[in-house]
């Protein structure tokens, strides 16, 4: 494997230990522009990989209460309807409508460029989504 599947699967391994809900998962990656495309590529791949093509039948944890899994859903909307609005951000998986808020399972969601005052970029996640900036 080349660096950047390496640096994708290490990342999105740590981002949904527990769903992302542990003291230790980043909430943004970093990634110069040169790189971004091969990042955003790999780390979907690494996804797949890691919890198939449907990552609800997978053994990935749920999010812990009812009230966390519509925080998360909500932080996703957020950025779906100022994508619509024509800002540059795009989801690159997931999305709220791959999320169930009666099973509390939120999808592995990955963000590109989200809007800087979006709440996704102002508060802790916690969750599996990860902004790319």
């Amino acid at each position: 494997p080349d660096a950047m599947d390496v640096v994708c699967n290490r990342i999105i391994s740590i981002k949904l230990m527990n769903c992302g809900q542990t003291c230790v998962s980043h909430d943004y990656i970093l990634c110069h522009e040169s790189k971004l495309s091969s990042f955003c590529n790999e780390a979907v791949i690494a996804i797949d990989r890691m919890y198939g093509s449907n990552p609800k039948t997978s053994e990935l944890t749920r999010i812990v209460t009812r009230k966390h899994t519509q925080r998360l859903i909500e932080l996703i909307e957020q950025v779906e309807r100022t994508t619509r609005t024509g800002e540059k951000s795009s989801i690159l998986c997931g999305g709220s409508k791959s999320c169930v808020l009666d099973e509390k399972y939120v999808a592995p969601t990955i963000v590109v460029n989200p809007p800087m005052d979006s709440t996704m970029m102002k508060d802790e996640i916690f969750g599996p989504i990860l902004p790319i900036l």
